[in-house]
């Protein structure tokens, strides 16, 4: 969504605003992460609705606390066409996001992509490292493929 908003010359809320009664767009995108999903292969989508359309994966949803959320949205320097510069206007636009996107998702698709059921972890990274939210969904993706601890079908995210 942000290469398609940033294609358009906007940032993410203006195009989330922008797209609102255009559902081709969702489609669009959807359509990749279903065809992804078909292959079967080992990846790993970054999506709010993924979950939705590729049903047979392992389903993990990452939270943050509001303003620990902002702070590192202010911080992260990589959001394509998004800069702030205080932590009020960043959180302002995170809550403007989220809105008009689960507007949308429960329009178009009557889900609600924050309910921990829909999910396989549904983890809380406030207070936790890169490398702890790492390791833990490792841990949990490899009791999910294997409860009884076969080695052989361990993964590993850091490589």
């Amino acid at each position: 969504m942000r290469k398609l908003a940033h294609k358009n010359g906007m940032d993410i809320n203006e195009f989330n605003d922008f797209i609102k009664d255009k559902p081709e767009y969702d489609k669009e995108v959807d359509d990749q992460i279903v065809e992804l999903a078909s292959k079967r292969e080992k990846l790993v989508i970054i999506s709010r609705t993924a979950w939705h359309f590729a049903a047979d994966s392992f389903k993990v949803y990452l939270y943050v606390e509001e303003n620990i959320g902002a702070k590192r949205i202010l911080l992260d320097g990589i959001r394509i066409g998004e800069e702030y510069d205080t932590v009020e206007e960043a959180l302002a636009a995170m809550y403007t996001r989220f809105d008009s996107e689960n507007e949308r998702y429960n329009t178009n698709y009557g889900i609600d992509v924050t309910i921990p059921e829909n999910y396989d972890l549904y983890l809380d990274t406030s207070y936790l490292t890169k490398h702890e939210v790492i390791d833990t969904i490792e841990k949990k993706y490899n009791n999910h493929l294997n409860p009884k601890g076969n080695e052989s079908k361990v993964i590993n995210l850091k490589k």
